[in-house]
């Protein structure tokens, strides 16, 4: 019997559950977080490892990037409107200084390694921007998702988001050489219509699946729409990813929000392993030793940056300082 593409694609979904499963098991008994073990997983079975996966191919890449929508997608239905007024304020004032400190570290230190102004220009508005996928993952994880200092933490992803839309246009305009203008008033568009028109459909599509008995359908219909703004706001120049996010969000506001995720458990856990791992496949080393140099020293600005954001001026915002301190730590992660 000879197997054809496609069954070894199948075969390979399974390959990757169960090695990704038990690395991820291996580093939780060791105190890591399950998607670290998920993500070396993904090294072990790609181009530095095995061989086995290949960057962009396969039902990995495709189950991988469902992944990475539906965390977001999650991420927007765990921070409703009125939670966000509770904490968006503070956080706010935090992003902007950690921004500020890492802007200017992650540019200082590109320049001193060699980098042209625009290079650095680029490492330094990078840096300051958490791994969304890591936090939100490792809060699931320890099951402190109602933390206030998570809170602080969630509220502070969605304002990074919010900045990296127009960082990511503003990268997109120089790159691309397309009209600013247009890509940020697509962005704003999109963010806003899609939260509107989202609810307002969404509030009426729920309701009629609950009078149908249907109810335990509305985890199906919210990954679908999740996934099909995503679309939308890749056609608009603005990631898949953060249009997940924003769908979420939009859902969080109806009555039916914290029923669909809490039915999303097994959906995000099974899509974020491949997410993870995925991401793991495409890791490559520097070619060249300064390059570890200069790693270590914009993994210490960031570090440094969010120590200060949060454990400094949080404390000086009103946070008993172990409160500033832990909030600080959970956004450490890059």
């Amino acid at each position: 019997m000879v197997l054809d593409v496609s069954q070894i694609s199948v075969i390979s979904v399974g390959i990757i559950a169960i090695v990704a499963l038990l690395v991820g098991l291996v580093l939780s008994r060791l105190g890591f977080a399950s998607s670290v073990g998920f993500i070396i997983a993904g090294v072990l079975l790609g181009p530095l490892g095995l061989g086995l996966l290949q960057p962009g191919e396969g039902l990995a890449e495709v189950f991988g990037e469902i992944g990475l929508l539906i965390l977001l997608f999650y991420l927007g239905l765990e921070l409703s409107v009125e939670s966000f007024k509770k904490t968006g304020s503070v956080a706010l004032v935090m992003v902007f200084v950690e921004s500020v400190v890492a802007f200017a570290t992650g540019f200082a230190i590109s320049k001193f390694f060699g980098f042209t102004d625009l290079q650095a220009l680029v490492v330094g508005a990078m840096l300051p921007f958490a791994s969304t996928a890591i936090v939100v993952k490792f809060l699931m994880d320890n099951n402190i998702m109602d933390w206030f200092e998570s809170k602080i933490a969630i509220s502070s992803l969605v304002i990074e988001d919010f900045v990296a839309i127009l960082m990511l246009v503003a990268l997109s305009s120089i790159s691309a050489a397309k009209s600013l203008n247009v890509l940020v008033l697509n962005a704003l568009f999109f963010v806003v219509a899609m939260f509107f028109v989202v609810r307002k459909v969404s509030k009426h599509a729920l309701a009629l699946l609950d009078k149908l008995g249907h109810s335990d359908k509305m985890a199906l219909y919210a990954i679908g729409v999740g996934i099909v703004v995503g679309y939308f706001g890749e056609l608009l120049g603005i990631s898949s990813a953060l249009g997940a996010y924003f769908a979420g969000f939009a859902l969080a506001e109806t009555k039916y929000g914290e029923r669909i995720k809490k039915e999303l458990g097994l959906f995000r856990e099974f899509f974020i392993l491949f997410f993870f791992v995925s991401f793991g496949v495409t890791v490559t080393m520097p070619s060249s030793p300064s390059m570890y140099w200069l790693l270590g020293a914009l993994v210490v600005a960031y570090i440094v940056s969010k120590v200060i954001a949060y454990g400094i001026f949080g404390t000086a915002l009103g946070f008993k300082p172990k409160a500033a301190m832990t909030t600080g730590l959970l956004m450490v992660c890059i």
